[in-house]
């Protein structure tokens, strides 16, 4: 539990009140329980540095067993929820380490004080460092591990036998595992979706019939490529019959990265004939740690920045035209959005930003204590404290430079990025002027439902369309 004092560990058998057993400021969270429910796997983040945590094993009284912080060498510890091996009495845990520069599986032997190393033979990272997705589970006998590997945006699905160390490849990596887990009959299940076909369960080896996915049109492929040095998908075309738009749909923070997947509001944009990259700046976790801790310090700037660079690549190749560039993102990323279209106003002829950050200052202010922590991790401290580094990265100190139209959605509940501190940004913006369509939408972080979800995707290319046929009207009368 978190509120404005910290963090919180409480135990609760029922009928019994709560009681709590562990508490402190900094980010804390229970991952999972042994098998037996006598002890937990807690990740904390050490001296407010959420990107290399270490984990705890504490009994049900909150006393500390064990912990682990660093694995030769290189700090930082993760795990997942499914970490604890799956029969009582057994306490392995696996954890995910980067002594390699990427996340690796290894089995920690916490009332051992020992470490097993798993090599593995395959570029990439086996769990997704603070990512949504699982990215190592054991199998239901605590035998075999699941491995669910990231590679240039994509994954697929091995399982390693730990008797032998062979590994068998399961899934190809043609699209993203988005769940995975084993069946009653240990056999490995889960969801696949690419950006090519739409989501679909799989089990072992074999994808299994859905519903029919029709779509109205073609889908396009994405295709992956590192342009100027940035993780880049590109899909659609340059076209050469009328005015070539590009959509850069852009992401920059640890926990995710923009994935092979099927994505209504790209599909939507291609299907009008606009071509979207989704650009993967440093921040972004899924690609190693140098990459995704290249942003540190330099919050805002470095991940625009490598934006900008993509942008300038493929102008120089010819593929987009300056004239018809759009940033656009959601959460971290319609944070980006917005800070570009102040700091690099002659870039975007337009913004679209979902859930974004416009002042980050009065952010802090309004936040979850979650999210206050992870601010404070990032910045060095609070908004009290470090007053200057949160006004030096916020959208709202650089609106009097934005020149060009901003549609902005968020949701009345949201609390990662809350209402009030956009509604700051969009007021100083129109009171200069400038012009910014503000959608609610009904739900948090995110639509609460289809329906709600129908409209935002259609709110967000109504305006791109209409902005864009405005902006080829204006210039051909030029």
């Amino acid at each position: 539990v978190a509120d404005d004092e910290g963090f919180h560990i409480y135990l609760v058998k029922s009928p019994a009140p709560a009681k709590e057993i562990y508490r402190q400021t900094e980010k804390l969270q229970v991952k999972a329980m042994s098998a037996d429910e006598r002890f937990l796997l807690v990740r904390s983040s050490r001296g407010n540095d959420w990107y290399r945590p270490e984990l705890w094993v504490m009994d049900l009284s909150g006393q500390i067993l064990a912990r682990i912080s660093e694995v030769q060498g290189v700090s930082g510890v993760w795990a997942d929820a499914g970490a604890w091996a799956p029969k009582a009495g057994d306490y392995r845990i696996i954890v995910l380490h980067e002594a390699t520069g990427f996340a690796q599986p290894a089995i920690w032997y916490p009332f051992e004080d020992r470490l097993e190393f798993k090599s593995v033979d395959l570029l990439g990272e086996f769990g997704q460092t603070a990512a949504q997705f699982g990215g190592v589970t054991w199998d239901r006998r605590g035998e075999k591990l699941l491995l669910r590997r990231s590679f240039n945006g994509r994954s697929d699905l091995h399982r390693m036998d730990l008797a032998t160390g062979a590994i068998e490849s399961l899934q190809p990596g043609d699209g993203s595992i988005l769940n995975l887990d084993n069946d009653d009959e240990n056999r490995a299940v889960g969801v696949w979706a690419g950006n090519h076909a739409y989501a679909q369960r799989f089990c072992e080896n074999d994808r299994l019939p859905n519903d029919p996915f029709k779509p109205s049109r073609p889908l396009h492929r994405w295709h992956f490529r590192r342009i100027a040095g940035v993780p880049c998908f590109v899909a659609g075309e340059s076209r050469s019959d009328g005015p070539n738009w590009t959509f850069f749909y852009v992401y920059g923070m640890p926990g995710h990265h923009i994935f092979d997947g099927y994505d209504p509001g790209v599909v939507s944009l291609l299907d009008h004939g606009i071509q979207v990259v989704s650009v993967n700046t440093r921040g972004c976790s899924g690609f190693g740690r140098a990459w995704r801790e290249g942003s540190r310090g330099k919050f805002g700037a470095i991940e625009i920045t490598d934006v900008e660079r993509v942008r300038a690549q493929l102008i120089t190749e010819g593929t987009v035209d300056a004239r018809r560039t759009i940033i656009g993102g959601h959460s971290y990323g319609g944070y980006m959005t917005l800070l570009a279209m102040g700091k690099q106003p002659s870039l975007w002829a337009m913004g679209v930003a979902g859930a974004p950050v416009g002042d980050y200052a009065h952010a802090y202010l309004e936040a979850s204590p979650l999210i206050i922590a992870v601010n404070r991790g990032m910045f060095g401290g609070s908004v009290h404290t470090h007053e200057e580094a949160y006004r030096k990265i916020s959208p709202l100190t650089y609106v009097d430079q934005v020149v060009a139209p901003i549609h902005i959605s968020a949701g009345k509940a949201d609390l990662l990025c809350p209402p009030q501190q956009i509604l700051n940004f969009v007021d100083a913006l129109r009171a200069r002027g400038g012009t910014c369509e503000l959608e609610w939408f009904k739900g948090g972080h995110g639509p609460a439902d289809q329906e709600a979800s129908v409209a935002w995707q259609t709110g967000r290319l109504d305006f791109v369309l209409r902005h864009c046929h405005a902006h080829d009207r204006a210039e051909s009368q030029l």
